[in-house]
Parts: structure tokens; sequence; C-alpha cells
């Protein structure tokens, strides 16, 4: 029984994943993700979506994404990873983040007449490059 502690903590540094550092910005969402990328200086970013590993779901390039640990929507994972600022995707529990009192901004999905007139201006924009 002894061995089992030693040998769990040992197993547990050999996971590749890059450690989680306290005191920096924690973000779940992929689509923060990749505005972080843009604004953010890497010392600044202790944690990215789990998203953003993974090029199928990812807004953020993913080399850059994968320099930080991933972490999911989870408030647990969000609380133990004592983030300085917490960037929280629609999916984020923040009653839990205030009852741990971790400073915390909310991001939910754009409001659906907003998303339309985005992708309006995009399309338009394509039919004009396409002319030219």
């Amino acid at each position: 029984m002894r061995m089992v502690l030693p040998l769990a903590l040992l197993l547990a540094g050999c996971s590749g994943q890059p450690t989680i550092t306290p005191g920096k910005i924690v973000s779940n969402n992929p689509c923060v993700d990749a505005i972080l990328a843009e604004v953010a200086d890497p010392d600044q970013i202790g944690v990215v979506s789990a998203w953003s590993h993974d090029a199928a779901s990812a807004s953020a390039p993913t080399d850059w994404a994968r320099q930080f640990p991933a972490i999911g929507a989870e408030a647990e994972a969000i609380i133990t990873a004592r983030p300085s600022l917490a960037l929280i995707g629609a999916f984020g529990r923040t009653d839990a983040l205030d009852k741990a009192g971790v400073r915390h901004m909310d991001f939910g999905v754009p409001a659906m007449e907003r998303s339309h007139e985005q992708l309006r201006v995009a399309v338009d924009d394509d039919r004009v490059h396409r002319r030219t």
C-alpha cells in the first residue's frame, strides 16, 4: 500500500502534457483561444480549451495551442488550475466559479442576428474579391 502513492505520483509526471501554472489566464473556449493567440503574451496563458488541441475542433492554430495544457468545461478543473482570470464559454458553470472566488469573464454564443450579419458581410466580401 505504501508504494501506491509514490507510484501514482511518478506516473502522473509522465503524461507529456505541459504542467498547469497557477496565476495565469485559463480559457475553456476554442474561439477565445483563437483571439488569445493573437492578443496575449504566451507567458500570460496557463491553459487553453481541450478543443484547441484537436485539429478537427480547433479555432486557434493547434501548434500554438499544444504548447499549453488543455482543459474542458468542468468548473472543478478550472478551479483547480487556480487562474488569475478564467475565460468561460457558453457551457461553463460560473456559479461554482463564483463560490470558489475565481475571477472570470463569460463569453456566450453570439445572437443569431449578429451571426447572420457577420456571414452576410463575409459572403459579400468574398463576392467582391472574386470579381477582382
